[in-house]
């Protein structure tokens, strides 16, 4: 019930062709209201999308997830977005199926330990409410470490998410993963329901 933008920069030399391209796709889309196109040199393309982002705005984005000498989950330009823009954009990978959907499942909000903390936690209890889908917390810690060096303790571990839970409200479940690699643990994690979105924070 809201207006949908296509707003997408140009490297030179490109604008024709991607204002073509940004053409036939809001002519399979009726709801599109707006398509704008410009062409930016490639370290501007995310301060300038991030300038059309108003209050409320939802922007929504793909990546590669390319990797480089240090594995990332989300690509480049996906990343400088996200450090760019004040609000909460979900982002879509190159696995997701297209069209993309969101059924059945559960919200899942990704804690990993870092500085982020809790943060996923309130977009996604907002997602869970909108769509009305299961909440569930999952953090992971590495393994093999004795229980006192881990992030919270074995013990703890359940504690911090039980009283996380208790202080959102809503919250179906939760589960503390163990891995060298949050990223992976995640995408193997298993469940009782699959999964409909994934909240995480990122420090881009």
């Amino acid at each position: 019930g809201v207006p949908l933008r296509l707003v997408s920069r140009a490297l030179p030399g490109e604008e024709e062709e991607l204002a073509s391209y940004l053409a036939g796709l809001a002519d399979r889309h009726a709801d599109v209201t707006d398509v704008e196109t410009s062409v930016e040199e490639r370290d501007a393309i995310p301060s300038a999308i991030a300038a059309n982002v108003g209050g409320g705005t939802l922007v929504c984005m793909s990546t590669h997830g390319h990797s480089g000498p240090v594995r990332v989950v989300i690509g480049s330009v996906a990343s400088a977005l996200l450090r760019a823009i004040d609000v909460p954009a979900p982002v879509v990978g190159p696995k997701v199926p297209d069209p993309a959907t969101i059924g059945d499942g559960r919200i899942v909000a990704c804690l990993v330990g870092s500085h982020l903390a809790d943060r996923p936690v309130e977009p996604a209890h907002r997602w869970s409410r909108a769509l009305g889908l299961p909440l569930w917390l999952v953090q992971v810690v590495p393994p093999g470490l004795e229980v006192e060096e881990r992030t919270h303790g074995d013990v703890s571990e359940g504690a911090y998410l039980a009283g996380l839970a208790a202080s959102v409200g809503e919250v179906t479940g939760w589960d503390v993963l163990h891995d060298t690699d949050p990223a992976d643990a995640i995408v193997a994690m298993d469940g009782r329901d699959p999964v409909a979105v994934l909240v995480l924070a990122t420090r881009g």
